[in-house]
Order: structure tokens, then sequence, then C-alpha cells
């Protein structure tokens, strides 16, 4: 793949044109709306169902929403592999948002200052705007440093977080995970991505089939092949990021069985801290880090589906005024 260095502009490099996923999206049925956070555009994507519980999605510390919750695969139906058309399916409205510096959304002006609290105030952002045309707040649905971001504003705004969906999540509140003991990270304040990279979560051929693989990685360095490396700064440098002491609201930590990523003491410590009462961890058999790609995905799409619509806040009058 060439990518034009025409196109770096402010650093977020990106080798598709918006225009041209912008109409890939609305033939799926996929609606992008826009919001300013701190003279930042971020975009967020949403796959309506207007009787559904509105869930956000948040994506990993790489590749945006647009690559990881959403993925058309040649030789396969439109939706087998979107997270945001099979959550949508299963009666929820989906919304999916892009952190500034990733996919559709800007980057912001001064990134090498950005720490964990700067994409819980996005989180913020991106709920607020989701209530107002909704009515009803979000169930927030975090993926790998997403989920690590989600946990943190249930900690920080619990009457603003009705459930979370802590996905393939790290905590390390047990002591650093050996993983991330090993992890270099980039000095830069964005990496330039690659096709090893963007291949990276397909550790386990058994659980995906190849031809996902192949288009993921096109599809997610077309979209990010660069990207901010604050998420790999904080993981390594700073964890734990978040308190499950602090979470009140009804949690479901789910993770695949093959995950090199998640260790099962980290996430079975992180369960057993959760203030909550309203708590479940499930283990997908079979399953790798990217779940949402696996031969077993509607597993995953389900566990989530029943997880939201039981705790989702189905109506604007039912919702609490945040103490914060």
């Amino acid at each position: 793949m060439q990518l034009d260095e025409a196109l770096l502009g402010s650093g977020n490099l990106r080798c598709i044109a918006p225009n041209r996923l912008y109409k890939k999206l609305s033939v799926a049925g996929i609606r992008t709306a826009s919001l300013r956070w701190q003279g930042v555009q971020l975009t967020l994507l949403h796959s309506p169902c207007p009787t559904g519980v509105p869930v956000l999605l948040l994506h990993g510390v790489t590749y945006s929403a647009a690559s990881v919750f959403d993925l058309a695969v040649p030789g396969y139906e439109r939706a087998d592999f979107s997270t945001l058309l099979q959550l949508t399916w299963r009666g929820l409205d989906t919304w999916a948002l892009d952190f500034a510096g990733y996919g559709l959304s800007g980057p912001r002006p001064y990134p090498d200052t950005e720490t964990i609290n700067d994409y819980v105030a996005q989180v913020r952002a991106a709920s607020i705007e989701i209530e107002a045309r909704t009515g009803v707040l979000p169930v927030l649905v975090g993926w790998s440093w997403g989920a690590q971001v989600a946990s943190r504003f249930a900690g920080h705004y619990p009457k603003s977080c009705p459930g979370l969906v802590f996905w393939s999540g790290l905590w390390g509140g047990s002591g650093m995970i050996n993983y991330m003991r090993e992890v270099r990270f980039p000095k830069e304040v964005r990496r330039r991505n690659t096709p090893t990279h963007a291949a990276a979560d397909f550790r386990t051929p058994v659980a995906y089939a190849p031809e996902v693989r192949t288009a993921f990685i096109s599809h997610a360095l077309s979209l990010d092949p660069t990207s901010p490396t604050t998420g790999l700064r904080e993981t390594v440098l700073n964890m734990p990021l978040h308190n499950p002491v602090n979470i009140t609201c009804p949690v479901l930590a789910i993770h695949g069985e093959l995950d090199p990523v998640v260790q099962i003491d980290d996430i079975t410590d992180y369960v057993a801290a959760l203030a909550s009462p309203h708590k479940w961890h499930i283990r997908l058999p079979g399953a790798d880090h990217n779940a949402q790609f696996g031969h077993d995905r509607n597993r995953l799409f389900d566990a989530i589906a029943d997880f939201c619509i039981t705790h989702g806040y189905k109506h604007a009058a039912i919702l609490p005024q945040d103490a914060i």
C-alpha cells in the first residue's frame, strides 16, 4: 500500500477519502454525526434502532471504530463482521466513537500532553450528545484500550453510566501484567502503522478465517495508517488507569479464552474488586482478543446485547441526574 505523504496534513495520515467511506457506511445503513470537543471535531458512527437501548462502542489503542466495529469481508454478507450492524439487529441503538486523532475524527493540536483523562472527557461529550439526541444515556461497551477508558469513565461518572461492558480490557491492579512489561511503545506522538501490526490481534489462526485477517489489514491501514500512542504509553507506564472499587453500575466482563493480551488472573481480580453487586464474567471459548472477527462471534454479540437490553435505560423518565 502506497501512503500519500500529501495527505499527512496535521499528522493524521489517511489513505481513504472520507467521502468514499461515508458513502460505504451510508449504503450499509450506518450514519455519522459530528460533535465539537475542545475545538476538535469528533465523529460518531450510528447504526439506528430508534426503540432500542443506546450503546456507545469505544475502540482500541491503534485503530478506529470504523475499522474494528465495521468490517466488510469479500465473500460474506455485509453485516457478518460489523459489530455495529450485528448489535442493531439484536435491538440496540448502536453508536461508536472515533477518538480524537483516529479514523474520521480530527487530531488534537497538542497530542503530546494527552492522558487517559482526555479520552474520558471525549466519552463524556459523546454520551451527552447521544442523550441529547435520544433522551437516554448509553451503556458503554469498551474494547481493549476502550475498555480501560470506559471503566475509568464509569468510576468517575457513576450516575452517567447505566452499564459497562468491559471487553478484552486490562486492569493491572494486582500488579503489572507480564505481557505489558514486554511491550515497547513508540516514542513518537503518532506511530506509523504496518501490515504486521494490523495483524497483531489475529494471533490464533484457528479462531478466525484468513480472509478476515486480510480484509482487516487493508481496511484498518486505509483508515489509520498512523495513530496516537497515548493509550499505549499510559498503559505501559501508568497502570492501573482505573479502579473497579469506584464502579457501582452493572458490569459484564467478557474476553476470549485464547486472548494473549488479557490474563485470566487480571480479569478475575478486576471482577472481584468491582463495587457493583451486579457483575458477570464470561470467557468466550475459542476466541482471540478480537472476538468480533472470530468464528463464534455471534456468542459475543448475543452476550453484549442481552446485557445491554437488561441494564440499559429504556426510557428517559428514569434517567438519574448526574451528581458531578
